[in-house]
């Protein structure tokens, strides 16, 4: 892959998030990105050596010599195929890993009470329709993770390579 086909790739991925409501994610990783990754950066330092000029008196000279090297943080910015790698990542811990949570969750509960439903969330705010997790539902959500996994999976093969 080249670096137009990461954009590609990244700006795909961008927009299939945004179509299913999962904005916030494109967002946060764009935040990421802006601030850019911290590396750590090996730098040669002078240490100033001081000899005493012997053609004019009294006075002295200043010379400057090779110190110890020294590390120091530094901001860089991403590289597009790093770029991808963490959109990647966050579709993978959004939407793989939740659907995993899920059918965990209600596996517990049906372990745990044999006529259990389903769950139901409610939304802080008013006029909003509860959302349910049933089985089938969390069923099916897993399935679809697991084959988006393999999607994915793919995808960062190729960025690697």
């Amino acid at each position: 892959m080249n670096e137009l086909d990461y954009q590609e790739a990244y700006h795909t991925l961008e927009t299939a998030l945004k179509s299913n409501g999962l904005e916030w994610v494109t967002v946060q990783v764009a935040e990421h990105i802006r601030m850019g990754k911290t590396i750590q950066r090996e730098i040669d330092t002078l240490t100033e050596d001081q000899a005493m000029n012997r053609y004019l008196s009294n006075e002295f000279q200043y010379q400057f010599r090779k110190g110890p090297r020294a590390t120091f943080p530094a901001v860089v910015n991403y590289e597009p195929h790093e770029r991808l790698e963490l959109l990647i990542n966050a579709i993978e811990m959004v939407v793989i890993d939740t659907a995993q949570i899920e059918s965990e969750v209600i596996a517990d509960f049906k372990s745990k009470w044999n006529n259990h439903l389903g769950i139901q969330f409610f939304a802080d705010e008013p006029g909003l329709e509860p959302r349910s997790l049933t089985s089938e539902i969390s069923k099916s959500r897993l399935e679809n993770s697991s084959r988006l996994r393999e999607l994915l999976d793919l995808l960062k093969k190729e960025v690697r390579e």
